[in-house]
């Protein structure tokens, strides 16, 4: 808490997640004080803590700014401070580093960092945030928007000709499970050895984590839309398996430093996480504290121009930005996807949808900064195998129903993949063509283009089999 405000009311299930966080993570902290930003109970029954990072780290960019820190540190201790480099431009000038700084708390005092941020923007003039948490399931730390996956009949048989053939997608998120603990899709690889995710450390059958397998399911998505694509697995996570701004933004600018280097860079980057941020001025709701790292990550990408990112919008039913989505407002190089509900419709099929379209996801981020909407609801994709998510949950083997704006944005870079290949375009062009060729959602779900497909035979450009229904996006 900071400014010693009470916090508000939270369920019993917010507390028992953020618990969970704290085991994982002691340097774990959630400011769920009003002045993070207004505490949120979404239509769905989701809570949400108001801001969860790492209490002994702080971002900030420039070249040295621990004088600033430590004139700022109050009870902590600055530690090191690590220097995160973006990739150097074409005529050789750079993009402005990330910096972490470490702060050791004093014993039973942690770090107020939501209170240090402000304070080093308002008195230091320095760009600062905290190290926010970044979730794979885009809603509360520890839950899924409709339950853990589900086992699943069989997998739905990729689209036949040879769709996004020659495009590369990296997809950064949890690693790569090993072969005998998941059903891989043959189109993915992991970016490096180190990419790997270790799914039941104890051996009790159970995941550790409730996103594990997260990777997996992702890349059997973008099997299903564009089962040419080459996928890399990319591990963004710290070693206890939780991914913040730095860890993300730490492994993100090391890839993209070797992309450059060997001018192998991704077509597509699908980046399935994030988190709802800090305002900076508590009065002011809106004034978004955005992670600096992931920010400095999204300046690279549309400063080289190589690469398109893909980012889910999240999963809190909420028109709240969710990082590194909301990016999209900033560089047209990031597109943030929301989730439609394509289960209700005639054909009976989660993938598609006769009017391009469908309803919202009752769990889907919406706003102005949605561009893009894809199917999201019910997606069988390949998963773990012979473990459960929780001691009461079904045996997933290999095959599972995923709900979530995670899967809604990887099937959009597939469709992208799709017409990059068949129009030799770049990855941004491609998705100009084909949001042209999608249904504007409603003002009031911020507009943006549904591109679900009417058919698994139709093409991304394919125009709608059927008009839209009053209930859809």
């Amino acid at each position: 808490m900071t400014g010693g405000q009470e916090p508000p009311p939270e369920d019993a299930g917010i507390s028992a997640a953020l618990d969970i966080l704290g085991a994982l993570d002691p340097a774990a902290y959630a400011d769920r004080s009003r002045r993070c930003g207004p505490a949120e109970r979404s239509p769905g029954g989701h809570g949400a803590a108001a801001g969860t990072c790492r209490s002994r780290v702080c971002v900030g960019r420039g070249d040295d700014r621990g004088a600033g820190l430590r004139a700022a540190e109050g009870s902590a201790q600055v530690g090191p401070i690590e220097k995160i480099t973006l990739p150097t431009l074409a005529d050789d000038t750079s993009i402005t580093p990330v910096l972490s700084v470490t702060l050791h708390a004093q014993p039973q005092e942690p770090v107020p960092i939501v209170s240090l941020s402000r304070h080093l923007r308002s008195h230091h003039g320095m760009p600062a945030s905290p190290d926010y948490f970044q979730s794979q399931s885009g809603g509360p730390v520890g839950m899924w928007p409709e339950g853990f996956p589900a086992p699943a009949p069989g997998l739905t048989p990729p689209r036949v000709g040879g769709q996004g053939s020659g495009v590369t997608i990296a997809v950064y998120d949890t690693g790569l499970v090993r072969p005998a603990q998941s059903n891989h899709p043959p189109n993915v690889t992991q970016l490096t050895p180190g990419d790997i995710e270790t799914l039941d450390a104890d051996s009790d059958k159970i995941v550790d984590l409730y996103f594990g397998g997260h990777e997996v399911a992702i890349a059997g998505v973008i099997k299903v839309i564009a089962p040419a694509a080459e996928v890399e697995a990319v591990r963004i996570t710290e070693a206890n398996g939780v991914a913040t701004d730095v860890s993300a933004a730490r492994r993100m600018a090391t890839t993209l430093r070797e992309a450059k280097r060997s001018g192998s860079w991704p077509d597509v980057i699908v980046a399935a996480f994030g988190t709802q941020v800090c305002d900076e001025d508590p009065s002011t709701p809106g004034s978004d504290m955005v992670p600096l790292g992931l920010q400095a990550v999204a300046e690279a990408v549309d400063r080289h121009d190589e690469s398109f990112v893909v980012a889910s919008a999240g999963n809190r039913s909420t028109s709240r930005r969710f990082y590194p989505a909301a990016f999209s407002e900033s560089f047209p190089t990031v597109l943030a996807v929301g989730a439609l509900d394509t289960t209700v419709d005639a054909d009976q099929s989660p993938w598609t949808s006769a009017s391009r379209t469908g309803p919202r996801a009752s769990f889907s981020n919406y706003g102005s900064w949605v561009g893009g909407w894809a199917p999201g609801v019910d997606l069988p994709t390949n998963h773990v195998i012979g473990l459960r998510f929780d001691a009461k949950e079904p045996v997933i083997n290999g095959v599972a129903r995923v709900n979530g704006t995670s899967y809604a944005a990887p099937l959009v870079a597939g469709l992208i993949a799709e017409r990059m290949a068949r129009a030799t375009v770049d990855a941004e062009d491609a998705w100009e063509d084909i949001a042209a060729r999608g249904v504007t959602c409603s003002a009031i779900n911020g507009s943006g283009v549904a591109v679900a497909l009417g058919a698994m035979t139709d093409s991304a450009m394919s125009p709608p089999r059927a008009p839209r229904a009053a209930t859809d996006c």
